[in-house]
């Protein structure tokens, strides 16, 4: 029997095995990321909860509802559920992970709002100040639930993902250790949501408070909400801006409040902003649990309750 040497094989059939190989990889990055990977599968389940308050809202009486755009500090304030129940102000928690990027977050929010709605930008200041609107998490995000459109909202996404739907090698070994060492595989479960998608956790950890806060818009921040005030009024929604609430030592509290107020500024060149007393910088560490911008269940209420007499003030609020 003739042997041959790799090194001897035809470039045609070398080019063939290397293209199968990188399908292949293509094909597991792909699963891996969008389907197997348990930090999607759970912000995939809770954007589906939270589209799902959505329509229980838009079933019940056919008006205008509140959309709260967001990271994970407007998914751990905002109790829908409770403004629903107790204060009579339709509004919908759509925060997820700041780390999808303000491109993504924004691009979900206007995928769920109709004409008539009020799309309450809440986006954590330390994305504002950013360069790239996109990020990798965000792309694997939108492939996740199906919907690239969330992409492409305003057409300035980059067309070519392939790159960013592969794991990175953290998230790889991150996950054989926490299976190695039987941890959960991701730190939030669904079943600490609550009904009308506030995320809540048990988990407390010793947070360490803001001391600074973001002065100045980048220029890609400005350029997206530029884009988002005149695609909201093409289509006939409201926009507004509101600062997430953070946790700050009492000795940093001014400062921090300094910071945001000369943002707000900035912001209120290009939207209308909705003014909180304090600007949202809490100073009891007790409200909150595993980050200063996440609040406890209690807090998170409270909080809901100041941004519905906010909302009122500001005649938004129905």
């Amino acid at each position: 029997m003739v042997r041959t040497h790799f090194k001897d094989r035809h470039p045609a059939g070398l080019i063939a095995m290397a293209l199968v190989a990188v399908v292949i990889a293509m094909g597991l990055s792909y699963y891996q990321t969008t389907r197997w990977n348990p930090e999607m599968r759970f912000w995939k389940a809770a954007a589906g909860t939270k589209a799902d308050w959505v329509d229980s809202l838009r079933k019940a009486e056919d008006l205008p509802v509140i959309i709260c755009v967001g990271g994970s500090a407007t998914g751990f304030g905002i109790d829908a559920e409770y403004a629903a129940r107790e204060l009579d102000c339709r509004l919908v928690n759509l925060g997820l992970h700041a780390g999808m990027g303000p491109e993504v977050l924004t691009g979900f929010a206007l995928s769920k709002a109709r004409k008539g709605d009020t799309l309450l930008v809440m986006l954590e200041p330390e994305l504002l100040v950013e360069n790239e609107m996109e990020t990798a998490l965000g792309v694997q995000f939108a492939y996740a639930i199906g919907d690239r459109e969330i992409l492409d909202w305003r057409d300035t996404a980059s067309s070519f993902h392939v790159t960013q739907l592969r794991p990175g090698a953290s998230n790889v070994f991150g996950l054989v250790g926490k299976i190695a060492m039987g941890r959960p595989l991701y730190r939030y479960q669904l079943k600490d949501m609550r009904e009308g998608g506030l995320l809540t956790t048990q988990v407390t950890s010793r947070i360490v408070g803001r001391n600074s806060s973001p002065e100045r818009l980048s220029e890609s921040a400005k350029e997206l909400l530029k884009d988002l005030v005149s695609i909201a009024s093409k289509r006939g929604l409201k926009v507004a801006y509101g600062f997430p609430w953070v946790y700050s030592d009492e000795k940093d509290a001014e400062l921090v409040r300094r910071g945001r107020a000369r943002l707000l500024t900035e912001i209120e060149k290009i939207m209308p902003v909705i003014h909180e007393k304090d600007l949202g910088v809490i100073t009891e560490k007790v409200d909150f649990r595993d980050s200063p911008q996440h609040l406890s269940e209690t807090a998170a209420r409270r909080r809901t309750a100041v941004l519905v007499g906010a909302l009122e003030k500001h005649s938004i609020a129905r």
